[in-house]
């Protein structure tokens, strides 16, 4: 059984439903002492190794009425670099009672060797997100492939809030790009392509036909 977590996910209910599975995995009331979670202090927008310290105090102490000890790092992309380093030994090598999870929405947001100790357990909500913000980095034979995997969704309301997810996070993907980028007219072009073709799918025009189009006029 694994002892350190990273729970993947933007989703509030996805994170506290996670976090209630692994308590009763772990035979662990959340409302009781041998439960922990830590957040960042009042005000802070980063959780130091002031508080990572305190934890490994708090994890050196039996647990008080359950078999097990179960911390919860909330945010955790908000550890600094040194508050990261300073849990490396706890999470690779826990007590044989203690557990620890991690939640944030991007793993790519901590250090590599925070993440080779820990299980990933990864909303497929936001794996799609990650999916559709890589697009422009497909071949043209790849990119009409995923489109194509947006139509085998059966169900007319889930295919049509997948697509619309999907050129969500393909505009705010391609946004953020010209914010580093504001001279790219490419960038500037597919936007626009981006903006029209969600205006055309919420009509009456062919979902498939008008995500078609958008791939075969992309700048690149």
């Amino acid at each position: 059984m694994s002892k350190s977590y990273i729970i993947s996910s933007n989703q509030i209910d996805f994170i506290n439903e996670t976090i209630n599975s692994l308590c009763s995995k772990f035979q662990i009331d959340d409302m009781n002492a041998d439960f922990l979670c830590v957040e960042p202090a009042d005000k802070k927008q980063s959780i130091g190794i002031d508080k990572t310290r305190k934890l490994k105090e708090w994890f050196s102490v039996k647990p008080y009425s359950s078999p097990n000890k179960f911390a919860v790092i909330q945010n955790a992309d908000l550890l600094t670099v040194e508050a990261q380093n300073s849990i490396l030994k706890l999470l690779e090598e826990p007590n044989d009672n203690c557990f620890i999870a991690l939640t944030l929405a991007n793993p790519s947001n901590l250090l590599p060797t925070v993440l080779s100790r820990c299980e990933i357990i990864q909303d497929t909500k936001v794996a799609r997100s990650s999916e559709d913000s890589n697009f422009m980095m497909l071949s043209r034979t790849q990119q009409f492939k995923y489109i194509e995997d947006l139509f085998s969704e059966k169900n007319a309301i889930e295919q049509n809030k997948n697509i619309k997810t999907f050129l969500f996070n393909l505009l705010s993907t391609l946004q953020k790009q010209l914010e580093k980028d504001h001279s790219n007219t490419k960038l500037r072009q597919n936007i626009d392509l981006v903006d029209q073709t969600s205006i055309m799918i919420s009509g009456n025009t062919s979902k498939r036909l008008a995500l078609e189009n958008m791939v075969i006029n992309m700048k690149y």
